[in-house]
């Protein structure tokens, strides 16, 4: 009986430890499937008309074009009727990209300076994520947040 016993535990105890690494191995298997391809510049490399729509509206905020490089330097965004500004990449990692510019004078509020930074990457042939503006004034609207989307400029 005793050894009857002592052969159970052991099937038991082999066949639990065994689906544990299969399961481990799936789910390991599936993260991979599932992180999206890391981000080549070349992929961005270009001009691209950016609409940016701030938080809690539908209404588009600012438009602008933004040209990429197929490395992090000379990227610049060109506002309407305005020359063109440096725009630093701050970080690449995976498959995104932060990008800062300014500080500029405002093309939303006048006489007011900004600085800009977005997060973005490429989904479906399209720039896309979020941004931040940090104005220079004092008081609750100093930041204005949301999303942008850019399309690749013919």
């Amino acid at each position: 009986m005793r050894q009857c016993a002592l052969l159970c535990l052991s099937i038991l105890i082999v066949g639990c430890s065994s689906g544990e690494r299969r399961t481990a191995a799936d789910s390991t298997a599936a993260a991979a499937r599932a992180m999206p391809a890391p981000l080549a510049l070349a992929d961005i490399a270009g001009r691209w008309t950016i609409s940016a729509v701030r938080q809690g509206s539908s209404i588009s905020y600012v438009t602008y074009d933004m040209i990429v490089t197929g490395d992090t330097s000379g990227w610049t965004v060109v506002f309407p009727d305005r020359p063109a500004m440096p725009a630093r990449v701050l970080a690449l990692a995976g498959d995104s990209f932060v990008v800062e510019i300014g500080p500029y004078r405002s093309v939303v509020r006048p006489n007011v300076k900004v600085v800009a930074r977005t997060a973005g990457r490429l989904v479906n042939g399209r720039l896309t994520g979020r941004f931040a503006a940090h104005y220079g004034v004092s008081g609750p609207d100093s930041l204005v947040i949301g999303r942008f989307e850019g399309t690749r400029a013919p």
